[in-house]
């Protein structure tokens, strides 16, 4: 690969039709000029942009990667999304599962009595040192269904 391809860069923001190729100015630290056969709007007729334009283009989209927002696009709506277009169907959800009629009696009696009979410990006592086994520590509790 030649020199002049290994300073090329390339971007596509916002508005960008296609992607853009800039390389730096020769003699002019933090200056770039549009590669041959490049065209963009935002850029001066000659050509010539400094990093201060280039962070106006670049910086709207970090926001994007951010964790909170990259774990809000990128949690479940974007992989049952891109799981939709593959497999033309949703995917696995949180809908109780319909058990083979052999074992559904079964299954479904253990897990009613398994979600119904709570065990809660006491997150302020056990932040303050006490048991997680001592009686003020723990609340069991029963629940049913008529």
């Amino acid at each position: 690969m030649s020199q002049e391809k290994d300073k090329e860069n390339i971007i596509k923001t916002q508005d960008d039709h296609q992607p853009i190729h800039f390389e730096p100015v020769e003699g002019k630290e933090n200056y770039f000029k549009l590669s041959k056969g490049s065209a963009a709007s935002w850029i001066s007729a000659d050509n010539e942009f400094d990093i201060k334009v280039l962070r106006t283009r670049i910086e709207p989209w970090f926001a994007l990667f951010q964790s909170e927002h990259l774990s809000l696009l990128a949690g479940s709506g974007l992989t049952h999304a891109v799981h939709y277009i593959a497999a033309e169907k949703g995917t696995a959800g949180m809908d109780a599962l319909e058990w083979p009629e052999k074992y559904k009696g079964n299954i479904t009696s253990k897990a009613d009595t398994s979600a119904f009979s709570l065990t809660i410990r006491n997150p302020l006592a056990l932040a303050g040192g006490g048991s997680q086994f001592g009686n003020s520590n723990v609340i069991t509790t029963s629940l049913s269904i008529n």
